[in-house]
């Protein structure tokens, strides 16, 4: 249950950030709602990789001058937590909104 509330949550911050943002800048909420919800994934996946990379190049710079292990080179993991995964479902009801909003321009 707790879970469920955490990624309702999430969603719903995200869509309200967004809205608020599309008012802002002036820009169409759908195309906000597009880019923001990719864009806020992409950060969410970005930040932890680099923290690993950078880790894994601090180690391995460490062994190379001076012999200490400090720990050892860890490839990226990308664990799945509530709120990562109500950053995915918004990215993709946003993906199908935005879709379904733009296919009558393709008169298909």
């Amino acid at each position: 249950m707790k879970k469920i509330i955490i990624v309702s949550l999430t969603i719903l911050i995200q869509a309200i950030g967004l809205y608020v943002l599309s008012l802002f800048i002036h820009w169409n909420y759908v195309d906000m709602l597009l880019l923001g919800s990719i864009l806020l994934f992409g950060v969410s996946w970005l930040f932890p990789m680099h923290l690993n990379h950078t880790n894994n190049q601090y180690n391995a710079y460490e062994k190379a001058w001076t012999g200490k292990e400090l720990g050892a080179i860890r490839p990226f993991v990308f664990r799945v937590n509530a709120v990562i995964l109500g950053q995915i479902i918004f990215m993709v009801l946003s993906i199908v909104i935005t879709g379904i909003i733009y296919l009558i321009f393709f008169n298909i």
